[in-house]
């Protein structure tokens, strides 16, 4: 066999291995791709990434249970919905609700910082001034350890502001359980306490919150 043959076999060959090879890749890309997508399907159906407001299918308490639905029924409310505003190992979504014609404004956010805890803020505003504020959060009182559970304290406040005084609600439990308990049968702490301070830092509280969501 003279040396050109020889030369064009060897080329051929390795054309035909590189050909080979591409293709590997090029399925191993598509199957990468695929398991990638359905990862990313399964983790938006079960925590931040819905399209519509159905992740905010959540009780609060009558109040705001009530105010939500005669909101979101009217036709002159305007909404709006953000999901997945995350930052460091914290996500965030939000609702607003405002009825331009009766003045009332609703803001409702929900907040996921994992094991660490998450929690959810509801702010309630008449002609611009805040008038009901409530929150109620899980997070971890005592890091567990082998021998140990981690301890979480779960907690709920609620401030109605009237024109002199603040009208301010507290109850709390201490808990093992990361998502089942029921703050339902504990007491509320009652305060009245005056307005002024209270009301101008729940305020502050909810303009930087919705800051955050204009930046991202």
């Amino acid at each position: 066999m003279n040396k050109k043959i020889k030369l064009v076999i060897i080329f051929l060959f390795l054309l035909s291995s590189c050909n080979e090879k591409n293709k590997d890749v090029k399925n191993s890309n598509q199957n990468n791709d695929s398991i990638k997508t359905d990862n990313i399907n399964n983790e938006n159906d079960y925590e931040f990434s819905s399209s519509d407001s159905s992740y905010f299918n959540v009780n609060f308490n009558s109040y705001i249970d009530s105010l939500r639905s005669e909101l979101e029924s009217k036709s002159s409310t305007q909404k709006s919905y953000l999901f997945d505003i995350c930052g460091g190992d914290c996500c965030f979504s939000m609702i607003k609700l405002f009825n331009e014609q009766e003045m009332v404004e609703l803001y409702i956010f929900l907040h996921d910082c994992g094991d660490y805890g998450y929690s959810n803020d509801q702010f309630v505003l008449k002609n611009s001034k805040l008038i009901y504020y409530r929150k109620e959060n899980l997070d971890i009182l005592d890091f567990g350890t082998e021998n140990k559970n981690t301890i979480y304290k779960a907690e709920e406040n609620i401030y109605t502001f009237n024109q002199q005084n603040t009208v301010s609600l507290n109850r709390f439990l201490h808990t093992k359980s990361f998502e089942k308990y029921n703050l339902d049968n504990i007491k509320f702490d009652k305060k009245v306490i005056k307005s002024d301070s209270i009301l101008v830092e729940k305020t502050k509280y909810l303009y930087e919150k919705i800051s955050r969501t204009s930046d991202e």
